[in-house]
């Protein structure tokens, strides 16, 4: 177009032409260029319309393409995934076919049979055909002599009638049962029924079933001292411990509340030589053991004291004999608080171990259970068992040390009362009228046994 319009103006300027007709010339070229131009440009847009349009037809058929691999592969994967799973279950069942002969192999050869060579499938249809004949053979009745032991542990030489494995009958004794060491006894005796079975009589017997492959049903028997201490554990030592050295205790402490009431007449003696005037007589009722005698003989050794200073004397003498009376009962009471506190502590210990062994078992297991349960409840058994006795122990003695003391108080005064009275400057009313208080006082009313 540029040179087309500098061979336009080239023209014009060699030779004036009409400017008007060269304008519109012109311009109707440029008209035609410019719509050559629209058309060329609808002709390209037409083109790329197309071309797009194909583009994505191709797209949609690649999309689709895609869709079916991801599809196919799939397939392909679940079937990989069967392959190895039908895989899995044939080695399993193989494994499982051959665990399955080794089992049957080891059961035939404890009946000195043997499985042949040969294919698993053989082997296993033979294992079964071997199996059902050592069954129906282990099944029957059959009668042997033998020596089993009767329900008074004696022998007994005779036939024995084996049930297959599984039960035996002695002939005249009844059902029988190994005891561990490859002898039987009679464990239900019905000596006929048995005699029957033995004789190949039809007969119905009791019998006694047991596992040929398992271990021997255990023999029930009761639980001793030691046993409960073995499931109480330490504590369970500690608080019987404990009982023991109550039990001591209280022995010694009856021991020496006899020897301290000894002489329960002495008073009675002593007062009644006193209302004869005969002090030796009085002091000679002294010999011997006992805490009257010490208590009054330490009045009798002061008699023309003051009726004051004779109570002084005798408070002080009740006063060292309490140490005696009292000494240990501390301890009593003690261990009768304590033992159930120590039940308590192996109640608690007890329910944290079986706590343990539920975290670490669960509760699948009732016999991991049982020893922390066991631990509790026998150590509270244990504690309560020590401490009742105990506590009763410390009452009767504690009372009977309060009586031993409450007449020593009340028979010294009774002393000192007749000394005052009897002597030789008392008057003889008094001496008449406490004669027969002392008939009274010290016979009647000390001469108990000590509670």
């Amino acid at each position: 177009m540029a040179v087309a319009l500098w061979a336009v103006l080239g023209a014009a300027w060699a030779a004036p032409p009409d400017l008007q007709a060269l304008f519109e010339q012109e311009q109707a070229e440029l008209e035609a260029t410019r719509d050559g131009l629209a058309q060329e440009i609808q002709d390209l847009t037409r083109r790329r319309e197309a071309d797009l349009a194909q583009a994505r037809r191709r797209l949609a058929a690649l999309e689709a393409e895609l869709a079916d691999l991801h599809a196919a592969e799939a397939d392909a994967r679940a079937a990989a995934q069967q392959v190895a799973q039908r895989t899995a279950g044939a080695d399993e069942d193989a494994a499982l076919l051959e665990g399955t002969l080794r089992g049957a192999a080891r059961a035939l050869a404890q009946h000195g049979d043997a499985l042949p060579a040969g294919a698993p499938e053989a082997r296993l249809v033979d294992a079964l055909r071997r199996a059902s004949g050592h069954l129906a053979a282990a099944t029957r009745v059959r009668a042997v002599p033998g020596r089993f032991y009767g329900s008074d542990g004696a022998p007994v030489d005779g036939p024995i009638a084996h049930v297959g494995r599984v039960a035996a009958l002695g002939g005249g004794g009844g059902a029988l049962r190994p005891t561990g060491d490859g002898d039987l006894a009679v464990v239900e005796a019905a000596p006929q029924a048995a005699t029957r079975v033995v004789q190949g009589q039809a007969a119905v017997a009791p019998l006694f079933l047991r596992d040929p492959d398992g271990p021997l049903p255990p023999v029930q028997r009761d639980k001793t001292f030691s046993d409960l201490l073995e499931g109480a554990g330490l504590i369970g030592w500690v608080i019987v411990g404990l009982g023991g050295l109550a039990l001591l205790v209280a022995l010694e402490r009856a021991l020496t509340l006899l020897l301290i009431g000894a002489g329960r007449t002495v008073t009675r003696d002593v007062c009644g030589a006193l209302a004869h005037g005969d002090l030796t007589a009085a002091r000679a009722a002294m010999a011997g053991p006992g805490a009257m005698r010490r208590v009054l003989g330490v009045l009798l050794a002061e008699p023309d004291e003051t009726h004051a200073h004779l109570e002084e004397v005798a408070a002080r003498a009740v006063f060292r004999e309490l140490p005696r009376l009292e000494r240990l009962l501390p301890l009593l009471r003690t261990v009768a608080a304590v033992a159930p506190l120590l039940g308590l502590l192996g109640t608690v210990t007890g329910m944290i171990a079986t706590f343990d062994v539920i975290t670490e078992y669960g509760t699948g297991d009732p016999k991991r259970l049982s020893g922390g349960i066991s631990q509790a409840l026998i150590t509270t058994e244990l504690g309560l068992a020590v401490a009742i006795p105990t506590l009763l122990l410390h009452t009767l003695l504690d009372r009977w040390a309060s009586r031993i003391l409450t007449r020593l108080q009340t028979d010294s005064l009774v002393v000192i009362h007749d000394l005052a009275c009897h002597r030789p400057d008392g008057h003889p009313h008094a001496h008449h009228h406490h004669h027969g208080d002392a008939g009274h006082h010290p016979g009647a009313h000390h001469d108990g046994p000590p509670a």
